[in-house]
């Protein structure tokens, strides 16, 4: 898509970071929740002579039908027989910021039903979940509220630009 005499390539922050570190486009916006995650990140960039500017924050968590009707309220529901999830891409940071908890919190991905289920959107985990087709899924707050679901708060992430 073009904007502006731009083009416009949509990625998760894993694809939008490699796409830079080989120059495959100029700039790339990335997600990170982690402050260790956030030097490494940062000091591969620079030393790939990349600028780093910090954007925006946003707020992580899950979003369930209104009421949480099945009581979610942390990620060590999801093991749940009863509970189905949607999950976000590979190398979104919403993917990497769960992948990180189930690991924190010695959860192995398989005992989750749906962890394979990908969805690219935080509006497309809304949608399932309204629909009914999924119980829960990882996404950003607004989106919730835009879709009149409930949300249980996880983390705080920040959002960048880096160009070279």
């Amino acid at each position: 898509m073009e904007i502006g005499g731009f083009e416009l390539i949509t990625a998760g922050s894993g694809e939008a970071l490699e796409r830079l570190l080989n120059y495959e486009v100029d700039i790339a916006g990335f997600h990170i929740s982690d402050p260790l995650s956030s030097q490494v990140i940062a000091k591969r960039l620079k030393s790939e002579g990349m600028q780093i500017f910090p954007v925006m924050k946003r707020v992580q968590g899950f979003m369930v039908a209104k009421g949480n009707p099945l009581g979610i309220t942390s990620v060590k529901d999801l093991v749940r027989p009863r509970i189905r999830f949607i999950n976000r891409q590979k190398g979104s940071g919403t993917r990497l910021l769960l992948d990180t908890l189930l690991k924190k919190n010695g959860i192995q991905a398989e005992s989750i039903k749906g962890y394979v289920n990908e969805e690219f959107t935080h509006s497309a985990i809304a949608m399932s979940i309204l629909a009914k087709k999924a119980d829960v899924g990882m996404g950003v707050k607004s989106v919730a509220i835009e879709n009149g679901l409930d949300f249980i708060y996880l983390k705080d992430e920040f959002f960048f630009l880096a160009m070279g």
